[in-house]
């Protein structure tokens, strides 16, 4: 159990990791609109903000876009290699603990 919370790069294929990542992203996005969390950023959240369901899908679609477009950029100028996908899961899955950011505050 450690090993896939430490690595699930070296358990999972691909698409299962997309799918994890795509499904905690809509499952966060939907409880930040649930308990009246913004999250607007990377690592930043508001709390107690009335947030509609669109804006708070918006917010978590940009954190994610953002991250990956850095990080595919930096890829590439480090490996020409660098696969879209590989950098995609890790941003969907890297994104994963903000989820539980809105239940803390």
């Amino acid at each position: 159990m450690k090993k896939i919370i430490i690595n699930p790069f070296e358990k999972f294929t691909e698409v299962q990791l997309f799918i994890l990542g795509l499904a905690l992203t809509i499952g966060g996005s939907l409880l930040s609109y649930l308990l009246k969390c913004r999250v607007d950023g990377v690592l930043h959240i508001g709390a107690g903000i009335n947030v509609t369901i669109a804006q708070s899908f918006i917010d978590s679609g940009i954190a994610t876009f953002s991250l990956f477009i850095v990080f595919y950029v930096l890829g590439l100028v480090i490996n020409k290699k660098t696969r879209l996908i590989d950098i995609l899961n890790t941003v969907l899955i890297g994104r994963s603990p903000s989820i539980c950011l809105p239940w803390v505050i």
